[in-house]
């Protein structure tokens, strides 16, 4: 089996569906269990693939399982990193497993109880898989003895873990529980590269000791979440191709999702007065980050030419991060092949929520003068 589910959203619905497969395996003649993929983006916008619509962001590999599978139109989750990501795996709303703030909760005492065994990997291990995790965890509850879930805990048999969001330049990685060595100054690295060797490695290794037994392989990118940053030879190939503005492109989205087949709405109007409290203002932004920096989304022709300059570079680098992501998910559609598990795989990819136009300046912070992406 291969499916293709590019979700709007993740739902605590996948742990339906999966029970629903291993119960279609219980059969009395059941077939081979299946092996399960589930491949999760950071912040990607819905119609940021070439299957939901994107105009000049290329994503054949994403595009390739969409056209062999079926594509979701209506599909809902949290919102939220976290709470879809603990939804995700637990079965439960984030509310329920103490993920998510809630007024009338009482979360410093734990009136509700953490749930800490039965997660989605352990229901699977019952069935006979083996169950790897590569990527992303952000796993949050909100008291104290409960403030992070272990991989194993959750019911995963190994784990890649990066946390810090630095697409190039990580300060924290583990391994099944463990930190690990970080990359050497002048070591190239890449986080969606990295995930997806971890989660290959898994694979290979899976196939040397337990080739007869199923799998399931949580994939969880931390792209394109910002900080904004990508390879530079992955940002040339879109430089200066979203000169032609927000407004433009958002046309061409409209268009090529009818042309998809997608019930399309009118667009929505720019609303330059909504503005999170998270947010860097105006004032902050010109000091902070770049003197040609805007903080709302206002008609392109209102930004000045060098105002347009930066921000098609940030779409250049959007785009960049997506399309090595891409690339990725297409290396490791090839090891699926190549040890001869393809045809017997099912795969999910969506995105953890919608597109992010938060404007902030933490962690490393950013330097002025720095070169865009890096």
């Amino acid at each position: 089996f291969l499916y293709f589910i590019m979700m709007k959203n993740a739902s605590i619905l996948l742990l339906n569906c999966l029970l629903a497969l291993l119960s279609i395996s219980s059969c009395e003649s059941p077939p081979e269990k299946p092996n399960i993929v589930f491949i999760l983006a950071d912040d990607m916008g819905y119609s940021d693939p070439g299957c939901y619509g994107a105009e000049v962001l290329k994503t054949p590999n994403i595009d390739a399982l969409a056209a062999g599978g079926l594509r979701f139109t209506h599909f809902y989750n949290t919102g939220r990193c976290w709470p879809t990501r603990t939804s995700l795996l637990s079965g439960f709303y984030p509310h329920q497993v103490l993920s998510d703030p809630m007024p009338g909760v009482d979360y410093a005492t734990g009136t509700v109880a953490p749930v800490t065994q039965r997660w989605l990997p352990s229901l699977l291990k019952d069935q006979g898989y083996r169950t790897y995790h590569s990527g992303k965890w952000h796993i949050v509850r909100h008291v104290p003895e409960y403030s992070q879930l272990s991989h194993s805990e959750v019911g995963f048999d190994h784990s890649y873990r990066t946390e810090d969001g630095r697409h190039l330049r990580p300060r924290h990685l583990w391994e099944d529980g463990q930190e690990i060595a970080l990359p050497q100054a002048g070591e190239k690295y890449e986080a969606s590269v990295a995930i997806v060797d971890h989660a290959i490695k898994y694979l290979e290794a899976h196939k040397q000791r337990h080739g007869e037994d199923p799998f399931f392989t949580y994939m969880a990118f931390i792209a394109p979440h910002f900080p904004l940053q990508a390879m530079q030879e992955d940002i040339d190939r879109y430089r200066g191709k979203f000169l032609m503005g927000w407004d433009e492109i958002r046309k061409l989205r409209v268009k090529n999702r009818k042309e998809l087949g997608f019930e399309v709405h009118a667009l929505h109007p720019l609303e330059p007065g909504r503005f999170a409290p998270w947010n860097l203002s105006p004032e902050e932004l010109v000091t902070q980050i770049d003197p040609d920096e805007t903080g709302r989304a206002i008609p392109w022709d209102q930004l000045s030419r060098e105002q347009q300059e930066v921000q098609a570079l940030k779409m250049a680098i959007h785009a960049a991060m997506i399309t090595r992501m891409d690339r990725e998910v297409g290396r490791f559609m090839d090891a699926l092949k190549e040890l001869g598990y393809y045809e017997n795989t099912v795969v999910f990819f969506c995105s953890d929520n919608g597109a992010s136009t938060e404007i902030m300046n933490r962690a490393d912070k950013h330097t002025l003068g720095a070169t865009p992406g890096s």
